[in-house]
């Protein structure tokens, strides 16, 4: 696991052969997964913001737990949302308790919830838009960078959610269902749907992904039962890492 080689970096050895040592280990870990620069530098990012806040073993999931014998996950969180347009907000909201994050980095006195996450995203009737205001509200509520990342591949999708969960965080996800194509169980495949949902585990047995899901056609945590299908539901938008 990547925390545990993290972990293997003597704290008493000097800051820049220990800087230099776990770069390697991202770097390392980036072409192992054969991620791109952008994965490496928000890797290293991540790592900063550990070294100035916290031990790197404060960030192993909370539960390395297998479900089913074979899933690893965060904590299983899929709180129902509110309203029919409020699924950008419960996904943010399920996956950051899914990471034991319960209130606001940059201002602790407020809770994380489907409401005050919505009012970050400015959330309308009309929904919650894919744009880089994603970017900074996990990142205000999280304490780390988060990405966007549009049309992710099939490596690139499993590479940021395996990695994203041996930090202990999850990814969001905007899909597009079809009218006519793969859909998630409990939606009607005749019709289309945009929809948000939070991915906050895997499968590495049989390569699947694991996501809690706020609406109510399939509200709970799930697995994909087709990986190669549920990635083109992320092509017309992207993920949030």
């Amino acid at each position: 696991m990547l925390l545990t080689e993290l972990n293997n970096v003597k704290t008493n050895e000097e800051t820049a052969n220990s800087q230099s040592k776990i770069e390697n280990i991202i770097k390392d870990f980036v072409n192992e997964m054969e991620g791109d620069k952008l994965m490496e530098t928000s890797l290293l990012e991540r790592i900063r913001y550990i070294q100035n806040n916290r031990s790197f073993s404060e960030f192993k999931p909370m539960s390395q737990i297998l479900i089913n014998s074979t899933i690893i996950s965060l904590n299983p969180v899929s709180e129902l949302q509110k309203n029919d347009y409020y699924c950008g907000p419960a996904a943010a909201n399920n996956c950051l308790k899914a990471s034991n994050i319960y209130y606001k980095r940059s201002n602790p006195s407020i809770a994380v919830s489907q409401d005050n996450l919505a009012q970050d995203l400015e959330t309308t009737t009309d929904g919650t838009p894919f744009d880089s205001r994603w970017e900074r509200v996990m990142r205000d509520w999280s304490g780390i960078v988060h990405v966007i990342k549009w049309s992710p591949s099939e490596i690139e999708l499993w590479n940021y959610v395996t990695s994203d969960v041996q930090f202990g965080y999850g990814v969001i996800a905007d899909i597009h269902m079809v009218a006519g194509g793969y859909h998630l169980p409990g939606y009607d495949r005749q019709k289309e749907y945009w929809h948000y949902i939070a991915l906050i585990g895997y499968d590495p047995v049989n390569h699947q992904i694991y996501y809690s899901d706020s609406s109510k056609y399939n509200n709970g945590c799930k697995l994909t039962d087709n990986y190669s299908e549920f990635v083109k539901l992320c092509k017309d938008r992207g993920i949030v890492w």
